[in-house]
């Protein structure tokens, strides 16, 4: 939910990461997604890759290269950070 627009999404997203090294990691995954209620307009796809660096065991940092297309069509690079706890 969301609002900025009056509709509900969800969505699904399968994918695949290749252990390169200890360290180093590359994700690729699609995702599919649209309007839970039946809005028009907001049926998309979404393919993920890029690679991920580890610097220890609680934090990383990810570079995405991601492509939208259908209802929404996009290109975007994404730098990312994740710290767990």
């Amino acid at each position: 939910m969301n609002n900025e627009h009056d509709f509900s999404y969800a969505y699904i997203e399968a994918g695949l990461k290749l252990e390169i090294s200890p360290r180093w990691e590359w994700t690729a995954a699609l995702r599919e997604g649209n309007s839970i209620d039946g809005t028009d307009g907001e049926r998309f796809g979404k393919f993920i890759t890029g690679p991920s660096f580890s610097f220890d065991k609680n934090n990383e940092v990810e570079l995405r290269y991601v492509r939208a297309f259908r209802d929404k069509d996009a290109r975007a690079w994404q730098i990312g950070y994740t710290h767990k706890f």
